[in-house]
């Protein structure tokens, strides 16, 4: 006899199977994936082909998933409307625990009714059926009544209607009675676009709201709930004060429903359970959070210990590595009372004065005992995914874990998940003796992992050596680019984007596996513009041949409207335009040119945004780079429509020059901010002589340098004015890697620069060579960077050195993924070809690398070489 999960997986395999049979011959199935979830789509034949309309969504917990299908059965063959099921209870569980965002929890039936009559007649027959669920509410759509297992939402059925925002980004959009169009937004409580009425009467499902300066109770214990600390899909965590004695409070919430599998625990279990660990090792030596009470009903909470102090992710390099000890202490202590923390990481893991404490218990578990959460994906142990129960060993996995995420200071959840990567990239960058305790630590072989007590000493000892602080660590530095591997890594990407390939006419696209993975994308950032912009330079480096491509991207690019878009370099008209006179070179093709010119005239019409990225810094940049490209002057007049835009709009606050586009927050960085636009400016000025954009570029560069080297650390740029809040350096889009590429690509390296371009290359300098692959966040940028910097005499050495490092790290991070070896986004479970945000970035830098390319791959000078390399007629 099956049992447990093994029977609720068969018994659910059986109820589709007696569902399809149910619904007969004259309807279609076909199954798709999104994410991690894998659904059924079943449709009447004769179903009439609609676009929007009211969806009806059912909760079903995975307890009840094969009796539901089963007793839906019968009525979705009566109502002969569209629906939409799993097709497994992992995905089940994977929605209900949030996987999919807090918007789609609970939805795990779907049904499409073509029209109101037929809306109104699906909402009462499942409800009638169906009344309730034990899986969590469904929070973004109206409910037949409060507390129903049945609601409905107004929505888009489809992506054939679709707006983009000034962003860039696409939005499935429905259709208003006024014939306008807005986007399909899932709104907290259900409320349908304006004019739209519902079918029946809704009720709106109770959400979280602020609780700043309300009274509550936990059991026997009167609270007043001061703010809410973090939230998660199912959970929140408070600040509170008892109002007898004022101490402050930590106080978990969590919303009722089963997420996961029934042995996993209702919400109400799950608070009682995390009490009942924290009040046995609660105050044990301070390991943890004394546990002060709990109390469960419509909403299960537990209050605990306020532990004060900072915690371990956001401290300083030396200061985490120097308190691991005291964490494997902690940890001892909890194994010792019988219990497995399950979550440990430095986000988890709060210093106060010379020991740490352990925090957030929610997924503890007594030694022995089934393992019913799930930790965080890259500090998980093997033997978890097998089903292996509870054991001190999974902790030390996550401790090794943690040890490279405080020698380094990169998140390890950011990385792809390959065997001995950590190890590996810790002995790249000269730390050797932290790599070997955390290969120990992360061995396979759970029993070959040290104890708790162990690695008190093991890290204990590690302090103790040289390589304990990162002025300590020295990274090889004879790493030098190693040019076959390069080759070879560029080629198997242009390979891989086969994989993505949308052909139609001798047109093509590419598919993306982003959060934009259910439209057609043209831009830069995530787009065909981009992944032509990468197969340019792939192409001239590696000797591919990749004209058809580029010729097939063009001509889908052209064929497609420039209205309705953004304007912007990176997400909008403004890079497809760049793309297009790309192409338009290397093929010898009027109707690119033409078609080019229609998109950058649409971008510097368009006046929503003024930044790099979506904005009309990208037009500017664009035209200057377009009108270098094609070695003709009509561009400059588009720029010029957008240097006027920046001059309407620039503002000077606190010293510094900054742009501003409907009321929103005053951003400093290359991608959304002045560091960007004086990219832009500079840029221009270099092509067209304009000595007042020069000017305003380097004025703007020297303020931002100057706000930038007064943070504490002296290497952050901040995010915005009016926070002290610091992006991480190297990263492209708001760090410092970003502010000194806009210098670069702007003004360029010019003495009056010189102090603020020092400054910036050695605040990059010490950064080691971890981060993820891509151009926005990542090493793909920073080599690129890298290779700009090496123009400068006084820093080429050390640029060299930077590339090798870089180029070796990228190697080494690549991922098998369907028979090639590339690399992940910036989320290790996604593999997409674009150029900012996939594996066409690195790719694309790697060429640079290679051809000892100095400049960025948007410069036009550039791009036309590439052109004429390639080229069937050059322009003239």
């Amino acid at each position: 006899m099956l049992s447990g999960r093994t029977a609720l997986l068969h018994d659910y395999e059986e109820a589709l199977s007696f569902l399809r049979d149910q619904l007969g011959g004259d309807w279609a199935v076909r199954q798709w994936r999104d994410g991690s979830c894998r659904w059924q789509f079943h449709a009447p034949l004769d179903a009439p082909d609609v676009a929007q309309g009211w969806k009806v969504h059912v909760a079903v917990a995975v307890g009840e998933a094969a009796v539901f299908a089963r007793t839906l059965a019968p009525l979705l063959a009566d109502l002969r409307i569209a629906f939409k099921l799993p097709a497994s209870l992992d995905a089940i569980a994977a929605i209900n625990a949030g996987e999919g965002g807090a918007e789609q929890v609970g939805k795990i039936a779907t049904l499409y009714p073509a029209d109101d009559t037929l809306a109104r007649r699906a909402i009462h027959a499942l409800d009638r059926v169906w009344p309730k669920s034990a899986a969590p509410a469904i929070r973004t759509s109206l409910h037949v009544r409060p507390g129903s297992a049945v609601a409905f939402r107004f929505g888009a059925f489809d992506s054939r209607h679709r707006i983009v925002d000034s962003r860039g980004i696409i939005h499935a959009a429905v259709r208003l009675p006024d014939d306008s169009l807005v986007a399909d937004e899932r709104i907290m409580g259900g409320k349908p676009p304006g004019g739209i009425e519902p079918p029946v009467p809704g009720f709106a499902p109770e959400v979280w709201n602020d609780v700043a300066g309300e009274c509550a109770a936990i059991g026997d214990l009167p609270l007043v709930l001061l703010g809410e600390i973090k939230r998660t899909a199912h959970s929140r965590l408070l600040f509170a004060a008892a109002r007898d004695s004022g101490d402050t409070l930590v106080v978990r919430q969590r919303a009722a429903g089963e997420t996961r599998y029934p042995d996993d625990g209702t919400a109400e279990a799950r608070i009682e359970r995390e009490f009942r660990v924290l009040d046995a090792i609660g105050g044990d030596k301070g390991c943890a959070p004394r546990a002060i009470a709990w109390c469960g009903g419509d909403i299960p909470s537990l209050a605990m210990e306020d532990v004060e102090g900072s915690l371990l992710s956001e401290l300083p390099q030396e200061a985490r590595v120097r308190l691991m000890p005291s964490l494997a202490a902690a940890l001892a202590a909890v194994h010792r009372r019988g219990w497995v923390h399950g979550d440990v990481k430095l986000e988890n893991a709060i210093a106060r004065d010379a020991k740490v404490a352990l925090i957030d218990f929610e997924l503890a578990e007594r030694i022995g005992s089934p393992v019913s959460g799930r930790g965080t994906d890259a500090y998980m142990p093997p033997e978890v995914a097998s089903g292996a129960p509870a054991h001190p060993a999974q902790d030390i996995h996550a401790l090794g874990v943690s040890l490279f995420h405080a020698v380094t200071g990169f998140p390890p959840g950011l990385l792809a998940p390959r065997r001995g990567l950590l190890a590996d990239l810790l002995r790249r960058e000269g730390a050797g003796e932290a790599a070997d305790v955390v290969e120990r630590m992360t061995a396979d072989d759970p029993m070959a992992r040290p104890s708790a007590e162990a690695s008190v000493f093991l890290l204990t000892a590690l302090n103790k050596g040289a390589l304990s602080s990162g002025a300590k660590r020295q990274p090889p530095d004879d790493t030098l680019l190693d040019v076959p591997r390069a080759h070879q890594a560029i080629e198997a990407a242009v390979r891989a984007t086969a994989d993505f390939r949308v052909e139609d006419k001798g047109a093509l696209h590419w598919r993306n596996t982003h959060f934009q993975r259910h439209f057609e994308c043209e831009a830069i950032n995530i787009g065909a513009a981009g992944i032509l912009i990468g197969l340019l330079a792939a192409s001239r480096a590696s000797g591919v041949d990749c004209r058809d491509d580029i010729a097939g991207a063009a001509r889908w690019l052209a064929s497609r409207p420039a209205e309705g878009q953004a304007a912007g370099l990176f997400t909008g008209n403004a890079g497809v335009a760049l793309a297009l006179a790309a192409a338009g070179r290397a093929l010898g093709a009027d109707e690119y040119m033409a078609a080019s010119q229609a998109r950058l005239a649409a971008a510097a019409d368009d006046e929503r945004e003024f930044d790099l990225f979506s904005g009309s810094a990208g037009t500017l940049f664009a035209a200057a780079s377009i009108s270098e490209l094609v070695e003709d002057d009509w561009p400059l007049e588009f720029g010029r429509i957008a240097i006027a835009k920046l001059e309407s709009r620039k503002d000077m606050v606190e010293g510094l020059t900054v742009w501003r586009a409907g009321g929103g927050p005053d951003f400093l960085g290359c991608a959304h901010g002045s560091a960007g636009i004086a990219a832009a400016l500079g840029y221009w000025a270099r092509r067209t002589g304009d000595r007042d954009a020069d000017a305003l570029s380097v004025a703007t560069l020297k303020a931002l340098a100057r706000r930038a080297m007064d943070t504490p650390t002296g290497q952050g740029m901040r995010m915005r004015l009016g926070s002290d809040r610091s992006h991480t350096p190297g990263n492209w889009c708001h760090g410092t890697a970003g502010f000194l590429w806009s210098l670069l690509a702007g003004p360029g390296a010019r003495a009056e620069l010189a102090e603020e371009l020092d400054w910036a290359v050695a605040s990059l300098a010490a950064l080691p060579a971890i981060a993820t692959p891509t151009y926005c966040h990542g090493l793909a940028g920073q080599l690129e960077l890298w290779q700009m910097v090496s123009a400068i005499e006084r820093h080429e050495a050390l640029a060299a050195r930077k590339v090798g490092r870089i180029a070796a790290s990228l190697d080494v991070m690549r991922h098998r993924d369907n028979g090639q070896d590339i690399w992940i986004s910036d989320d290790p479970s996604i593999v997409t070809p674009d150029l900012w945000v996939g594996f066409m970035g690195p790719a694309a830098a790697l060429s640079l690398a290679v051809e000892g390319e100095r400049r960025t791959i948007l410069d036009g000078g550039l791009l036309r070489e590439t052109a004429d390399r390639l080229g069937r007629g050059r322009r003239r």
